[in-house]
Parts: structure tokens; sequence; C-alpha cells
């Protein structure tokens, strides 16, 4: 986990699956060709969410990908 002043990275928890999906939802179609494409939200359920967490960590187990996002420091909690 890296502090940064008002900002904390770290890698996404079972515990964020809520303000994920909340973050996600109102994503609009693609405007231009480097938008991803529309995810269809209905898929992701909390099992869904593990097992993209599950895939993140194997990405950093083999120190090909770290993914961090980015949170307020006061909404972090130690969970």
């Amino acid at each position: 986990m890296a502090i940064d002043g008002k900002k904390v990275n770290r890698p996404l928890k079972m515990t964020d699956y809520g303000s994920w999906f909340t973050g996600f939802s109102p994503r609009k179609p693609t405007q231009i060709h480097f938008d991803e494409r529309l995810l269809d939200m209905s898929i992701c359920t909390q099992e869904w969410f593990g097992n993209l967490l599950g895939k993140h960590q194997k990405l950093k187990d083999t120190d090909d990908t770290y993914i961090l996002k980015g949170f307020k420091k006061h909404n972090v909690r130690n969970n």
C-alpha cells in the first residue's frame, strides 16, 4: 500500500466490491477507439469480483503487473 498525502494506492479487496460496482455501473458506451468496451454489469457479482481479484493476485505473484486503485485517505479503513 502506498500513501501519498491525501491518497492511498492499494490493490482492491473483497470489501471494495460495493464501491467498485458503484463506480463502474454508470460507465457510458465507448466514445473513441481508445475506450474499453462497455462492461455488462449484470455478470459482476461478488463471486465474479473475487475471481477478478484472484487474477490480479496471480499477475502480482508473477511480478508481471500490479493493479492498484486510488482511494481518498480518509475513506480507507484497515479491513
